[in-house]
């Protein structure tokens, strides 16, 4: 019995520690992506305004560097696509 609720303690603690664990990554991955995306807006406010699609996909290049990167985008006020990349990568992978 003792050794019962003692194994019931420990499933109990490791699972707690997991989900504390995924979460502090998924917060993490999260302010990744938020600081990436803000570097490249910057990065790339000059091509959009000028509608160079060739500058614009050349910053989004590079976000590429990034191993955990697995694409990046530009989409206009219309939903329409401006400029887009995916690491060959994650295009083999796929």
């Amino acid at each position: 019995m003792a050794t019962t609720v003692a194994a019931l303690v420990l499933v109990a603690h490791f699972s707690i520690a997991l989900v504390r664990e995924h979460r502090q990554l998924e917060d993490s991955l999260a302010l990744r992506a938020k600081t990436t995306g803000s570097s490249l807006a910057i990065a790339v406010a000059e091509p959009v305004w000028n509608l160079d699609t060739q500058l614009a996909n050349q910053c989004l290049l590079s976000a590429m560097v990034d191993p955990e990167v697995i694409g990046a985008s530009i989409i206009d006020d219309r939903a329409g696509l401006f400029a887009s990349l995916q690491p060959e990568r994650y295009a083999r992978a796929q």
